[in-house]
């Protein structure tokens, strides 16, 4: 929630719930959009070539 009031330019440190209800709001409009709220997934798909990205090589 610290990043989404950040992103919405509320406190993230608010003691006020009208703004931990506006950032929860925002983060229900891209819910559909979002597959995890967090990198371990990621980062295991990676490591088993389950990810789009895994085995591309860095070039230069």
């Amino acid at each position: 929630m610290f990043a989404t009031a950040h992103y919405i330019g509320k406190d993230p440190m608010s003691t006020n719930s009208a703004d931990y209800r506006a950032a929860l709001a925002m983060l229900k409009k891209i819910r559909p959009y979002i597959t995890q709220f967090n990198s371990s997934g990621y980062i295991n798909a990676a490591a088993t070539s389950a990810s789009p990205m895994a085995g591309v090589e860095r070039c230069g």
